[in-house]
C-alpha cells in the first residue's frame, strides 16, 4: 500500500482521532485474526495470540508449539502460554524468558547460537536469522544491535550491544532443563526442621499437646521466637532454613504473596490449577481487604487411585491427589482421611485433597472479605546468588534483592 494513501473506514472508525483513542485490540482483531499461517481462527485470536515474551510469539499456531516446548523441557514450570493468553495476563520476567528459551528449542536456533567463537559474530547472527526472518532487511542492522558498530543512522558502543550485555563470551555450555534456576536451595533440610516442629493430625486428634502453639508475635526472627508462630512465620523460617534468604524475613501472608507477583524468579507462582505440588513447594492466599491470609509447605504430594460407584451404580476408578502439608494453622476443618473437624491451633502436619477448600478450591470470599485464589508457589535461587530481604520504613516495606 502507498504510504500517503488517505485512511479507510475502519482506521477512522478503530484508529486514533482527535475523538477517541486507538481501539487496539480490535486493530490486532483485523490485522491478525484470520492469518491462516499463523494458525488464527479469526475472532478474538488476533488480540489473545499476539506477540508475547522476549522473542514475540505470534499467533495460535505458535503458542501451541511453543507450549510443546515448555512441556517437553519445563514440565514443572507450571507455565501455559494459552492460559495466560485467554486471561489476557502479561508474561513474568521468569515467563517471557522461558517462552524465548521454547522459541529457540522449537527452531533449534541454539544449534547455530552454538558456533559462536567457531565464525565470525556477523555469520552466526546470519544462521539464526536464516531461521528467524530469511526475508528480513534488517539484516545489517541486527548485525550492529549484536556487536556494535554503525549502519546509517545507527551507532552501537560495543559496551551497549547484546553481546556484551547479554555477556556472551562469559556463558557455559551446560545440559540443564528450561527451569532450572538453582540447584543448590537445601529443601530436605527445611522439611527436617519442619517436622520437628510438628505434630500429626492423628495426633492433634488424640489431643497430644503441641510442640509449637499458634501465636501471631512480634517475636518472628529470633530463634528464642520458634516457640510460637502463626502460617507466614513459619513459611518464612523455612524459606531460611532451606537457604532462599540468608535471614528470616518478618513477612504475613500479604508480604510473601506479593513478593511472589513481582519477583517470580525467586518464587515461583504456578497459575495453572492443573500443576502438581512438588516437595519444598509452598502455598499462599491472600486477604485482599486487609485481614488474614494463609500459607503453609507442601511435603509431600501421591497420587491414590480408589474404586468408587457412579451415579449409574458402576464401580469407576477415581484418582485422589493428595497433599500433605505442614502449617502454623489456628482453624477448624476437615483434612483427608478424617471423618470429622479438627480443631487446630499450633503447628501440624496435615494431609487435603489437591482441589479441597483448604487448598486450590478454597474461597474467594469470606466473612464479605474478598481473598485471592489460593495458588502453590517454587522458592528460586540460593541466596549466596540472590538474598531476599524486607526494608521495612514508616508503615510501608520495600523488597530488596541482593544478586551476588
Amino acid at each position: 500500500m502507498n504510504e500517503k494513501s488517505p485512511p479507510n473506514e475502519l482506521a477512522y472508525q478503530y484508529g486514533r482521532t482527535a475523538q477517541h483513542p486507538a481501539n487496539q485490540r480490535k486493530i490486532a482483531e483485523i490485522a491478525y485474526g484470520n492469518r491462516k499461517e499463523l494458525g488464527n481462527k479469526g475472532g478474538e485470536d488476533g488480540w489473545r495470540f499476539k506477540g508475547r515474551g522476549l522473542l514475540q510469539i505470534t499467533g495460535r499456531e505458535n503458542y501451541g508449539e511453543i507450549q510443546k516446548q515448555i512441556d517437553q523441557q519445563a514440565p514443572d514450570s507450571g507455565f501455559n502460554v494459552f492460559t495466560s493468553a485467554i486471561n489476557e495476563k502479561g508474561y513474568t520476567p521468569y515467563q517471557a524468558a522461558l517462552t524465548g528459551m521454547a522459541d529457540w528449542y522449537k527452531d533449534k536456533m541454539y544449534l547455530q547460537a552454538d558456533k559462536t567463537g567457531q565464525y565470525s559474530d556477523d555469520k552466526v547472527v546470519d544462521l539464526v536469522i536464516n531461521i528467524l526472518n530469511n526475508n528480513t532487511d534488517s539484516r545489517p542492522k541486527r548485525k550492529v544491535w549484536y556487536r556494535g558498530g554503525k549502519e546509517g543512522k545507527l551507532s552501537v558502543a560495543v559496551e551497549n550491544s547484546t553481546k556484551v550485555l547479554f555477556k556472551v563470551a562469559e556463558c557455559e555450555k551446560v545440559n540443564k532443563p528450561l527451569d532450572y534456576i538453582d540447584g543448590d536451595l537445601k529443601i530436605q533440610q527445611g522439611i527436617d526442621w519442619l517436622l520437628t516442629k510438628a505434630i500429626s493430625q492423628e495426633e492433634a486428634d488424640a489431643g497430644k499437646p503441641y510442640k509449637v502453639r499458634y501465636a501471631n508475635d512480634q517475636n518472628r526472627v529470633e530463634e528464642s521466637g520458634e516457640n510460637t508462630m502463626d502460617c507466614s512465620e513459619l513459611v518464612c523460617r523455612y524459606l531460611q532454613k532451606i537457604e532462599w534468604s540468608k535471614k528470616v524475613m518478618a513477612g504475613n501472608t500479604r508480604i510473601l504473596h506479593d513478593f511472589g507477583e513481582n519477583y517470580s524468579e525467586y518464587l515461583l507462582k504456578h497459575d495453572d490449577i492443573n500443576y502438581k505440588p512438588q516437595k519444598g513447594d509452598i502455598f499462599i492466599w491472600k486477604n485482599k481487604s486487609g485481614g488474614m491470609g494463609h500459607t503453609g509447605v507442601i511435603i509431600d504430594y501421591e497420587e491414590k487411585k480408589i474404586k468408587k460407584k457412579n451415579e449409574e451404580g458402576k464401580e469407576v476408578e477415581q484418582t485422589l491427589e493428595i497433599v500433605t502439608t505442614i502449617e502454623a494453622i489456628s482453624s477448624s476443618e476437615t483434612p483427608y482421611g478424617m471423618d470429622k473437624t479438627l480443631d487446630m491451633k499450633g503447628v501440624i502436619k496435615l494431609k487435603w485433597l489437591r482441589k479441597s477448600k483448604h487448598l486450590l478450591d478454597h474461597p474467594l470470599t469470606k466473612n464479605r472479605q474478598s481473598l485471592t485464589p489460593c495458588r502453590f508457589y517454587t522458592p528460586k535461587v540460593h541466596f549466596s546468588k540472590a538474598d531476599k530481604k524486607i526494608r521495612w520504613k514508616d508503615q510501608g516495606y520495600t523488597f530488596e534483592i541482593k544478586k551476588k
